[in-house]
């Protein structure tokens, strides 16, 4: 493994590098002051609609105008100008009026965070659209429902809407909206991280952009596929689309893309350990300060956490308290609950045990009542969807009694054979209401216990982390070598578990977990821990492994006593270690190795008289799991510990 080499000039530039840093944050405010005063696109917005007598041209006006406040962060008066839109305007008069008014006020609530008054605002454009032909207006409808269901974590929805807007748009041959949709659909690929079909529809909506001409379109493609270069960990190839994209958002003044890019760089540099890099374009982010707080907050927290990898912890936690405070300020409660745990880190590492522990507590505090919030607005929208469909519902039925009213008046001479038709259709109507409603009522049941299931899970996964911190806390104040590792090795046994109830919790059946997944994040855990004093080559050879609880516990904890174990004893002061890890399945059977090429056991070594807890612990869980371990030689490794075992399936009370 490769380590930085330390000389007194390096410190020398890494110093300079810091001290003209600060001296960018000082001087931000005056530059900010500049820009304000060098364009005013608002005042002249609002100039321009008092000259304006087209009604048109004023409308048009108008929603360019709610669309800059909201650029700007302006969410409230943005509102305060629909408001005055609806007063001075005839909307009912206008159907297109109505329509691109009720898109505006979908996305403004979209903003402000309030999901279900967005959905049902945007879907009730959606319907005036398609009742009155107004298809024009569907792509820019479709696409912000799909961004809505994208914040709530609902990607099989926003897809479902990205699409429709892509159809809808290539149907009129809009490419404007074309580009959009594919951009779209690019980030939600991007956020289930499936890479390669995000970089397919970015591509395409690129090439567009560059086939209109559209330089910030250009930019918002280039920094995205960006964004997946540097995923795959292909960091040169990101850096040089960052720097274009910014060069390309500079040539056109667009303040919040130099933003965004300079955030992009500064995160890829921070990734590839170059810190002044990477502490100088954070600076250029901060400099520019557009009215996207979330941005400055995000900005803020990797500053702290960069002052805190230069082994700055005063401005790292400087810098911390500010996204804080202005998280707090905006009720941004993700990066309220990030700010505090970065908070904890920083406190551990300066050893202020009081302040580590209200931040821990006060972390889990906002967690659980973002929790609490997403399980209301997942209640909301269900609900919201249910109303929908009750509606659709009684449309229905209206729609074929005035059919039936309609085939009662064509002709007396079939007044029978209209009768029948009329039981038939009553008939079918009722029987598809009743299904409807117990289909709906089943859904609802599923949902419910999905979310209880997935609360249980969350509530273990908050305890066992809980615990975690306080065995932390409690093994900094001990200065008894055994004791603290005791506490060590305890820490790391709930982290075994802990990573079960991560895996169950984030799995979509709520009852299984992915082992490979589960393993290599164990396997980063341990060499973070004992990366500094060893200098061991891991190999991974982990098969997608579905487990249910009742094995992937057991199991976790015997992966990390086996791989803490070749560590401290097999690996410790070798000069080149070599770790190797593999999980498969044969058949029925699950198949884990962990070998290294570490000191060798003794000779008259015994599992079963072993009296060391690491390695009875792997004897008792294996025989819980009523499976083998062998210990023997294999090709290029002195030890390898061998676990086979069937999977029992778990007992389900009835």
């Amino acid at each position: 493994m490769l380590k930085a080499k330390y000389s007194p000039l390096a410190e020398n530039s890494m110093f300079l590098s810091v001290v003209l840093c600060i001296v960018f944050f000082c001087l931000s405010p005056v530059l900010r002051a500049n820009d304000k005063e060098a364009s005013h696109p608002i005042d002249s917005l609002e100039h321009k609609i008092k000259e304006t007598q087209n009604v048109e041209e004023r409308f048009d006006l108008y929603i360019h105008l709610i669309n800059n406040l909201q650029d700007n962060g302006e969410l409230d008066e943005a509102y305060r100008v629909l408001l005055q839109v609806g007063r001075e305007f005839d909307l009912e008069k206008n159907i297109a009026f109505k329509i691109r008014w009720f898109d505006a006020r979908g996305v403004i609530y979209r903003n402000q965070a309030h999901y279900t008054s967005a959905i049902m605002s945007l879907q009730k454009g959606v319907e005036m659209a398609e009742k009155r032909k107004e298809s024009h207006l569907l792509p820019d409808l479709y696409n912000h429902l799909g961004v809505v269901y994208r914040r709530v974590d609902q990607y099989e929805k926003a897809l479902e809407f990205h699409i429709k807007a892509l159809e809808a748009s290539r149907e009129q041959e809009d490419e404007t909206n074309v580009s959009k949709a594919l951009n779209s659909i690019g980030n939600v690929n991007f956020y289930l991280n499936k890479y390669d079909e995000a970089l397919q529809y970015f591509n395409e909506a690129i090439a567009i952009e560059r086939k209109r001409g559209s330089q910030k379109g250009i930019a918002i493609n280039l920094n995205n596929i960006g964004e997946i270069y540097q995923k795959q960990e292909m960091y040169d190839e990101a850096i040089e689309l960052f720097i274009e994209s910014k060069a390309i958002n500079e040539k056109i003044n667009n303040q919040y893309g130099i933003e965004v890019c300079c955030l992009s760089l500064g995160n890829t540099y921070k990734a590839m350990e170059r810190y002044n890099e990477a502490l100088s374009y954070y600076s250029q982010a901060l400099q520019i300060g557009t009215a996207d707080r979330r941005l400055a907050i995000e900005t803020n927290i990797n500053v702290g956490e960069l002052y805190s990898l230069m082994g700055l912890e005063d401005k790292a936690q400087e810098h911390l308290n500010l996204a804080l405070q202005a998280a707090i300020k905006k009720q941004l409660m993700t990066l309220v609950q990030l700010s505090y745990e970065k908070l904890f880190e920083h406190y551990i590492r300066t050893g202020n045990t009081d302040k580590a522990l209200e931040s821990h507590t006060r972390s889990h505090r906002y967690h659980d009542s973002l929790q609490e919030s997403n399980s209301h607005r997942d209640i909301e929208l269900m609900q919201a969807q249910f109303d929908t469909e009750r509606k659709e519902s009684h449309i229905q039925i209206l729609k074929q009694e005035k059919e039936r009213q309609y085939l009662t008046f064509v002709s007396i001479g079939i007044t029978v054979l209209a009768l029948a038709l009329v039981i038939v259709i009553v008939f079918s109507t009722k029987t598809i209401k009743t299904k409807r409603k117990n289909n709906q009522e089943l859904r609802q049941s599923l949902q419910e216990k999905e979310l209880l299931i997935s609360e249980i899970h969350h509530r273990v996964k908050n305890n066992l982390a809980l615990i975690s911190g306080l065995v932390q806390l409690q093994s900094i104040n001990i200065e008894d070598g055994n004791t603290q590792k005791a506490l060590d090795d305890l820490q790391h046994r709930i982290k075994a578990i802990s990573l079960v109830y991560d895996s169950l919790y984030q799995s979509d059946t709520l009852a299984h977990c992915d082992m490979g997944e589960l393993l290599r994040s164990l396997v980063r855990s341990i060499q973070n821990i004992h990366d500094e004093e060893e200098d061991v080559t891991i190999q991974l050879d982990l098969e997608q492994v579905i487990l249910e609880p009742n094995s992937a516990i057991p199991l976790a904890i015997i992966f990390n006593e086996l791989i803490t174990n070749a560590f401290l004893h097999s690996l410790q002061d070798f000069a080149e270690g070599n770790l190797w890890v593999q999980m498969k399945r044969e058949g029925e059977e699950i198949i884990g190795i962990v070998a290294n090429n570490g000191k060798k056991l003794p000779e008259n070594f015994n599992l079963e008289t072993e009296k060391s807890l690491g390695l009875m612990l792997v004897k008792i869980y294996t025989q819980q799991l009523k499976g083998s371990i062998q210990i023997s030689e294999i090709s290029g490794y002195n030890t390898a510990f061998i676990v086979r075992f069937t999977p029992q399936k778990m007992r389900v009370w009835k």
